[in-house]
């Protein structure tokens, strides 16, 4: 029987934006001075991008505005009154989608493989559902399939901050394809920008929150049956491009992972087997001073 690799990236990322909803609230406050102040208050850490479209705009100058936000909350900007006797008329609907739109990705930061030191594993880079529905494939599209035995610890590939945890689907082995909408996950976000995806845990066991700062090598959960071919950790780094403000939803662009591995720093590739290969360096190169000083105590150093 052919196997047919598929991603559910498609459908991820139209979760990744919003309009309106819990997520991310943003509210309007009238000044004694007849201006108008927004501010947004978010559920969820890490990056986002805001665009407030106005309508039945009048005593301002004011236009619909678009920026990148980090953090629970913020002030957003202000509407100023041109006749400063007279309150602003207005009414607006806001968008928002996960990202930084001033992010500059680091294509060549060398990633470490998410499995056991001792493990050697093999890859499948993975087609894009779209090709099958009429859709596009983001720039740069890529995301690989990692065979994995159930039970295996996943480890954090690079330092960042968990901005997405989803651990609520049981794991199913019924279908012979291997898209599968029902997955559990986690969304790292990256210094430079970039999200990574871990995408196969076994429900229940995740072992990382939502806010929580990790690091290289961290354990991150098990993973579990993502179908009947067995356990696959589904990986992929993908980062904010721009925002489409006629279909108000954010556009990702993908990046091709480097890995350090035993055969080299290397892009994976269907016909090889690789294994891990990392050392201190390769955990502690994105800390702080006081981050390094910290993980230096801790390992009585």
């Amino acid at each position: 029987m052919m196997k047919i690799f598929f991603s559910a990236v498609l459908i991820s990322i139209q979760m990744l934006c919003g309009a309106q909803d819990v997520d991310i609230q943003v509210n309007a406050e009238s000044k004694p001075d007849n201006s108008v102040s927004f501010s947004y208050s978010s559920k969820e850490p890490g990056h986002h991008y805001i665009y407030l479209e106005f309508s039945n705009l009048s005593n301002t100058s004011g236009r619909d505005f678009g920026g990148s936000v980090n953090g629970l909350t913020g002030n957003l900007f202000s509407l100023r009154p041109l006749d400063k006797e007279k309150g602003i008329s207005y009414s607006y609907k806001y968008y928002f989608c996960r990202g930084d739109i001033r992010a500059k990705p680091d294509s060549s930061f060398a990633y470490l493989l998410p499995v056991s030191r001792s493990k050697s594993i093999s890859a499948q880079r993975l087609s894009y559902i779209g090709d099958y529905t009429g859709h596009s494939a983001p720039k740069g599209w890529a995301a690989y399939a990692l065979m994995l035995a159930e039970g295996d610890t996943i480890y954090a590939s690079r330092k960042g901050v968990v901005v997405s945890v989803e651990d609520d689907h049981t794991t199913s082995n019924v279908s012979s394809y291997s898209f599968n909408r029902s997955v559990n996950s986690v969304v790292v976000e990256h210094e430079d920008g970039t999200y990574a995806k871990y995408s196969g845990f076994k429900e229940g066991e995740i072992f990382i929150k939502v806010g929580q700062s990790i690091i290289p090598r961290q354990p991150l959960g098990i993973i579990g049956n993502y179908n009947e071919q067995g356990a696959q950790l589904r990986f992929s780094i993908f980062y904010l491009e721009d925002f489409d403000k006629l279909e108000r939803i954010g556009v990702y662009g993908y990046i091709n992972p480097n890995f350090k591995t035993k055969e080299g720093v290397v892009q994976l590739s269907s016909e090889q087997k690789y294994t891990p290969a990392y050392n201190e360096e390769d955990i502690t190169k994105e800390f702080s001073r006081r981050e390094l000083k910290s993980y230096l105590k801790s390992k009585g150093k």
